[in-house]
């Protein structure tokens, strides 16, 4: 029996704008915040690293995140359905994002778990802290707490054991996922006031607490007082280490914020959402490092060492310098049971967002539509656990580490397609009408082939300055190239003459002709325009800037991110299929068959979209709402002064956008 709109719920709205920031930043704040950022400023350049890290931020981070706040908020929809609005054959782009979510949550439930345990160890036995330094505080945790000690008689890492210890504290976190998402939107922004704000309190304590130690200013000047610019200019993988780490910490194109997008009321302003949510984020993982680094500093003074001597990044930092450090302080493990409940909260706000976005992705589809959202969760929730157990073994710290290193992998590749979809295939069948089939496909087609040729010659051949300009200079000629090529097919198959014969067509500047330029103009930015007239009218501001560097820009530094991580060495060897040294079974196959279901997914929506049709996205009534947008933006620029002011960029003479969508061309005898 079909299921008709009367019949099922209406889609959940935040509470309030509060509410959703709350939940956002509880999104993108998380572990590594905490254990990688500051880690990384100190190993390139301190300050100096701020200046490659707030670029990415701008250029790659903010767009990428009011894309999917923007796009889910218009179509109503998770992304799955997002991406099969804008084409069909792109919905396996969102359930291979769906998917890597829901793989990345189970192993952070069971790194939230090992938290739990250290929690309560402090309390069951306090003295386990005070007896090591940081490394035997981390080889405490490894041994321990994860429970490898197991390990130590084999040769190969393969798990031997599952330690119930573990499965007892996943299955609490994935109780704790649970009830903050069982009853509703309404009741998980209330618990984020909670998970969010509590964290952020505490990060002010531990730092107050930090920055007056004696010797903190030592670790805080190696930290951030140092500005070692040539570290920009003699390591430019400076500049692939600060996107990844903002695309990772951000927590974009995992699909969380499209659909905490998608709940947000039609009017809510998604740029200035955008910038707090980004400008937050970073901001905590800057007042993370001084915390951290002024512990380090004081550690470091405290025992006549240098400071090099005391920095760790990673699990080892939360789990063995950090402890240590507030172990020495007066009340020490107070401190410690402070520092590890606060890294409970970071992580459980992280997973409720992930559930949140994979809820969404499955209520919008016609077989859950209808169900609570208390029994998808309770579903979803069950499934994470059980897949979550093979993380509860004595080899669970490795199948986090390899598990966690292929989804990166794929994820940047999904971002990339995601940027690819938004960018250049939203609009295509007005850009198909307007400039003719050819004219866009020649476009496209060498558009693409430059960044590929351009790669092989960066990654293919061997590194030095020549090979990179040689690559640089040929990525630029064939983009030159394939623009003439695509105006030239352009002038040969539209022609370039108003026919003034169609009434419905302006009779102001009768046999108009387009410059070069303005074609130029018209082939490179026209979507990109659409894009932007028709998310505006439900979204608010969405900056042209935005718009063009989801087309121009992110796309190629996300295709050469992962080209880079895809012929990466180590030692000789191609961290690909043999990434940390673990053996090929089960660690590897694991990974590799997480890309390979991954791009699956992705190849068989683009030539089977049929396969997906039952992902539509949103209900009738979030369907019927979102059409009704489109219908009222197909031509916004009708409506909307400033659209036709850009409108001019592209084509000077011409005033609104049903002049440019609808002309008829006649074919120019020269």
């Amino acid at each position: 029996m079909a299921t008709t709109s009367e019949t099922q719920p209406k889609r959940e709205v935040w509470s309030s704008r509060t509410a959703f920031l709350f939940a956002s930043l509880g999104c993108a704040v998380g572990f590594g915040n905490v254990w990688r950022f500051p880690t990384l400023a100190y190993e390139y350049g301190g300050g100096a690293f701020l200046i490659p890290y707030f670029l990415a931020l701008v250029l790659i981070g903010l767009p990428l995140l009011m894309m999917e706040i923007s796009l889910g908020q218009h179509y109503l929809a998770g992304d799955v359905g997002v991406f099969g609005k804008i084409n069909p054959r792109f919905r396996g782009i969102g359930i291979s994002s769906s998917l890597n979510s829901f793989i990345v949550v189970c192993y952070y439930a069971m790194l939230i778990g090992w938290t739990v345990r250290c929690f309560v160890s402090a309390f069951t036995n306090p003295g386990s802290w005070s007896l090591y330094d940081g490394d035997e505080a981390f080889s405490h945790f490894v041994n321990v707490i994860v429970g490898m000690e197991s390990l130590e008689n084999g040769n190969d890492s393969r798990p031997t054991r599952i330690v119930i210890y573990n499965v007892c504290c996943l299955a609490v976190v994935w109780l704790a996922i649970f009830f903050g998402t069982a009853y509703g939107l309404e009741w998980t922004g209330k618990i984020t006031y909670i998970s969010m704000g509590v964290p952020l309190v505490l990060m002010v304590v531990l730092l107050i607490r930090a920055v007056t130690l004696e010797g903190s200013g030592i670790g805080i000047h190696a930290y951030i007082g140092a500005w070692e610019l040539q570290v920009l200019i003699d390591h430019p993988d400076v500049w692939s280490t600060a996107v990844s780490q903002i695309f990772f910490s951000l927590g974009v194109t995992f699909g969380m914020f499209t659909a905490f997008g998608s709940h947000c009321p039609r009017s809510a302003p998604a740029f200035e959402n955008s910038v707090v949510i980004a400008i937050c984020n970073s901001a905590f993982s800057i007042i993370s490092g001084f915390t951290i680094f002024g512990a380090l500093g004081y550690l470091a003074h405290e025992q006549n060492m240098d400071i090099q001597d005391v920095v760790v990044g990673g699990p080892a930092l939360i789990f063995g310098a950090y402890p240590d450090v507030l172990e020495t302080l007066p009340g020490g493990i107070f401190w410690v049971r402070l520092f590890f409940f606060d890294m409970f909260l970071l992580g459980i706000d992280s997973s409720f967002a992930i559930i949140e976005a994979i809820i969404t992705v499955l209520k919008d589809t016609p077989w859950l539509r209808s169900r609570s959202t208390y029994d998808v969760s309770a579903g979803v929730c069950t499934m994470g656990f059980l897949c979550g157990v093979m993380y509860s073994t004595d080899a669970g710290l490795y199948f986090l580490d390899v598990v966690d290193f292929y989804v990166n992998f794929i994820m940047i590749l999904v971002g990339m397609l995601e940027c690819v979809a938004v960018g250049w295939f939203f609009g295509l069948e007005r850009q198909y009408e307007l400039l003719g089939e050819r004219t866009v496909n020649i476009y496209m087609t060498t558009s693409c082939a430059s960044i590929l040729v351009a790669s092989f010659f960066w990654f293919g051949i061997a590194n030095g300055a020549a090979t990179f300009w040689s690559g640089f200079v040929l990525f630029v000629a064939i983009y030159a190239a394939g623009l003439v090529v695509a105006i030239r097919t352009f002038r040969q198959t539209k022609g370039l003459v108003i026919d003034d014969t169609d009434p419905t067509v302006p009779s102001y500047n009768v046999n108009l002709q387009w410059s070069d330029l303005d074609i130029a103009k018209t082939i490179m930015l026209r979507n990109v325009y659409d894009l932007k007239a028709e998310l505006e009218p439900t979204v608010g501001v969405f900056p042209l800037w935005v718009a063009v560097l989801i087309k121009h820009f992110i796309p190629h530094v996300l295709w050469i991110l992962f080209v880079n991580l895809a012929v990466a060495k180590d030692q000789g060897q191609y961290l690909f299929g043999q990434y940390g040294g673990y053996p090929t079974w089960p660690f590897q196959v694991l990974g590799i068959c997480v890309v390979l279901l991954s791009l699956s997914i992705v190849i068989v929506g683009l030539i089977i979209p049929e396969v997906f049709d039952s992902f539509s996205g949103g209900t009738n009534e979030d369907n019927a709402a979102s059409d009704k947008s489109i219908e009222l933006t197909g031509h916004a620029t009708t409506n909307s002064n400033s659209e036709q002011d850009e409108y001019k960029l592209m084509k000077p003479d011409q005033h609104n956008d049903n002049a440019l969508g609808n002309v008829q061309t006649q074919k120019v005898v020269s």
